[in-house]
């Protein structure tokens, strides 16, 4: 059954005598094949340019449902791994995905970071909760794989400017502290791989320190090109920095060094 109406639509036998041999390529396949059928689905409630991506850890459901929240009060569909919440709506209105038949089947074949990888195609960005790392790794490489636009978050456990100024002697020239009165926050400007100073130079960075705490593997997700990765200090700053984002009223990624003083 269809999970936003209750239609049924027409699910056609694969025909699995023509997959490849590689076990990993018919996963892939049946994947694309779960997604697609999800985006069927969702097209009845919001075209894919009006459907935000929201991944983290289910044992932190509090700060994935206000981010579900920030993203929907804005008239935007949030997506998670397990259901979805509608524009302008409260976290308690969040609805699960149900699945018919085969669509299950198909599910229970193919194990669940591929699925994950696929999964981001229901969006048109997406953000990430990264202060415990679980599944969203594969679908922030989803992302990546398919060019779909990121911001990953942390919420730090002290005020972002004490974190800045901790690691001053020793810091990457690539981390930027933005402050405008209202709202702060860091940001890593790293334009990719070869521009990490704190892999090649070993200097100081936030984001892998205590309080970040980000593999180099999981970060290079998200410093390529426009995609971001920025540390707040709590929720409510987190859920405006989403909006942000969401409409393109964040300040630009750009590459200017220290302290940045402009509007939100």
């Amino acid at each position: 059954m269809n999970f936003v109406s209750g239609r049924c639509y027409e699910l056609k036998e694969y025909p699995y005598n023509r997959l490849p041999k590689a076990e990993s390529s018919a996963e892939h396949i049946k994947a694309a094949r779960c997604v697609n059928y999800m985006d069927r689905c969702l097209n009845e409630i919001a075209e894919k340019e009006k459907r935000i991506g929201v991944f983290g850890s289910y044992e932190a459901e509090d700060v994935i449902a206000g981010l579900c929240e920030a993203v929907s009060s804005i008239g935007y569909v949030a997506i998670t791994g397990n259901g979805y919440l509608e524009p302008f709506r409260k976290f308690e209105s969040f609805r699960r995905f149900t699945w018919p038949h085969q669509i299950r089947w198909w599910k229970s074949t193919v194990i669940d970071p591929i699925l994950y990888m696929h999964f981001p195609k229901l969006t048109f960005k997406s953000i990430f909760y990264l202060n415990i790392i679980g599944g969203q790794v594969f679908e922030a490489y989803g992302c990546y794989m398919f060019r779909i636009p990121r911001l990953g978050l942390i919420i730090s456990q002290k005020p972002v400017e004490d974190v800045y100024n901790d690691l001053e002697s020793q810091r990457c020239n690539n981390i930027r502290f933005n402050n405008n009165g209202n709202i702060s926050y860091l940001e890593c400007l790293c334009d990719g791989k070869l521009c990490c100073q704190s892999e090649a130079l070993n200097l100081s960075c936030p984001f892998a320190g205590t309080e970040g705490k980000l593999s180099w593997s999981i970060r290079q997700l998200f410093i390529d090109g426009e995609n971001r990765l920025i540390m707040v200090s709590d929720l409510n700053t987190a859920k405006r920095i989403v909006k942000a984002y969401i409409t393109n009223s964040l300040p630009r990624k750009t590459f200017n060094i220290g302290i940045v003083r402009g509007e939100l």
